[in-house]
């Protein structure tokens, strides 16, 4: 690993460099301490939070774990750009697209974010494989002095726009009228409990004119479906071995094991495999 960078924190621009937009950009500001970590910082607000109020939820609900995954892929890819471009990877000026692929002990506290937190993610390199521009970290998320998460996860940035690697998608219609109504978390299809399926209320913000599916949705998913009512404990490891995009449709494959639960997700059509991992749930 490279030595620490001495150099005072740098503030980073935050929409110059991530494809996110509102509601799926989890940084309002970020903080590159060195060259291989940056800290970025999200304050949940009521307006975000109904974006995760789930369809069976009362009004005491909580910020969805599955998101900080997100929260900690979103930080990678900042610190990414910068590591990469410092060590060599990417040219100046290029806008560099990271892709999730891998997350690992990822654990979860069980502590219950609400509507006026700050949730800090901290992200620190830990691995780097320089010919496959593949970027590995260490990611920690607290709420003041309280730990939320923590794991590791992994991220493949990629050499070109995304437009010409995955091609332009028209705007997304919902398949079905039922799930075109207010966009709650929730990501089974209501009418065949095998297969993905929501609004696709996030996909106008996770990458815009090009979206794909982010894995943390595929994981909340597999939650939903073995039981609603359990919270996700652990990413014993989830790997992403392809892009998702929201005009194909995706089966869960299931196996359980008290609260250990192994997945597969695949495209429906061609049963080509897109996702696997295995994950713990608590009560």
């Amino acid at each position: 690993m490279p030595e620490r960078d001495a150099a005072s924190p740098k503030n980073i621009e935050i929409s110059e460099i991530l494809p996110h937009r509102h509601p799926f950009v989890f940084a309002d500001r970020a903080r590159l301490v060195a060259r291989e970590s940056l800290w970025a910082a999200k304050r949940v607000d009521e307006a975000d939070f109904e974006f995760y109020k789930p369809d069976s939820s009362g009004e005491d609900y909580s910020y969805p774990r599955e998101i900080l995954i997100e929260h900690a892929a979103q930080s990678m890819m900042l610190l990414g750009h910068h590591y990469g471009r410092d060590i060599g990877w990417l040219p100046d000026g290029y806008k560099s697209i990271g892709l999730l692929t891998t997350v690992e002990d990822f654990y979860f506290t069980g502590l219950d974010i609400r509507p006026g937190d700050e949730v800090i993610t901290s992200v620190e390199v830990t691995i780097e494989k320089r010919a496959l521009y593949y970027l590995g970290a260490r990611a920690r998320i607290s709420v003041g002095e309280m730990q939320a998460a923590e794991g590791t996860i992994c991220g493949m940035f990629l050499s070109g726009q995304y437009d010409s690697l995955f091609g332009a998608l028209g705007e997304f219609r919902p398949e079905s009228s039922s799930q075109a109504g207010h966009p709650h978390f929730s990501f089974v299809d209501p009418e065949d409990k095998g297969l993905y399926g929501s609004s696709y209320w996030y996909l106008k913000g996770h990458f815009p004119g090009s979206p794909c599916i982010p894995g943390c949705t595929f994981i909340r998913g597999v939650v939903e479906l073995v039981d609603p009512s359990m919270k996700l404990k652990r990413v014993v490891r989830a790997k992403f071995k392809k892009i998702a995009v929201p005009h194909s449709r995706y089966r869960y494959e299931i196996k359980r094991d008290g609260d250990r639960v192994a997945f597969s997700i695949l495209e429906s059509k061609s049963g080509e495999l897109h996702a696997k991992g295995v994950l713990e749930l608590e009560d």
